[in-house]
């Protein structure tokens, strides 16, 4: 064999754990986040059950749906659906990507709070 050839198992070695690969996503601590009567679109998407459950696994430590529906039991279009709402309401965000052993990227999401509270009445001072 030549120098300058590469074998075939030279190049799978070479790609060896470049897939899955993840970027470094830090969860957030020590934020609150604090709901206001008025802020109605969070409210409901906390009343689900379903929803606060995926938001918990997502403050323990940043994760892709996938990781969720692996954590939580749930289907992957389950944990889309959750996810996508607790999105839409700015309670979490994207904050990296991860691409799975096939290559498909998928985002890292992470909650925008560790801690939320609900703000309800006039005599609420939470600070």
């Amino acid at each position: 064999m030549k120098e300058d050839q590469i074998e075939e198992s030279d190049v799978s070695e070479g790609l060896d754990g470049l897939l899955p690969m993840r970027s470094e996503v830090e969860p957030t601590t020590n934020q609150t986040l604090i709901i206001e009567s008025d802020e109605q679109e969070k409210i409901k998407v906390l009343s689900s059950e379903s929803t606060r459950e995926v938001l918990e696994s997502i403050q323990k430590a940043p994760k892709t749906p996938a990781e969720v529906r692996d954590e939580l039991g749930n289907s992957l279009q389950n944990a889309h659906y959750h996810v996508g709402k607790l999105e839409g309401a700015g309670l979490i965000e994207a904050a990296g990507t991860a691409y799975s052993e096939n290559g498909v990227e998928m985002d890292i999401y992470r909650a925008k709070a560790d801690c939320i509270q609900v703000k309800v009445g006039p005599g609420c001072d939470i600070d």
